[in-house]
C-alpha cells in the first residue's frame, strides 16, 4: 500500500529532491490522458483516474 500513490497526498518526492522533476512527471501523466491532478481548498494536490 504504501508504494502507491493515495488520493489526497501530495505527490512523492524523487530521490534527488528536485520538486521540478514531480512537476514534470505529472505534466507527463496529464499529457498521456492518464490521471486529472486537482488542488483542493487547502493546497493539497489531488490525483483522480478519468473516466471516459
Amino acid at each position: 500500500f504504501a508504494d502507491r500513490p493515495v488520493a489526497g497526498t501530495a505527490p512523492p518526492m524523487p530521490a534527488g529532491g528536485d520538486p521540478h522533476r514531480v512537476v514534470a512527471a505529472v505534466a507527463d501523466a496529464l499529457e498521456a490522458d492518464a490521471e486529472l491532478v486537482r488542488t483542493d481548498p487547502d493546497g493539497t494536490p489531488v490525483v483522480e483516474r478519468r473516466t471516459r
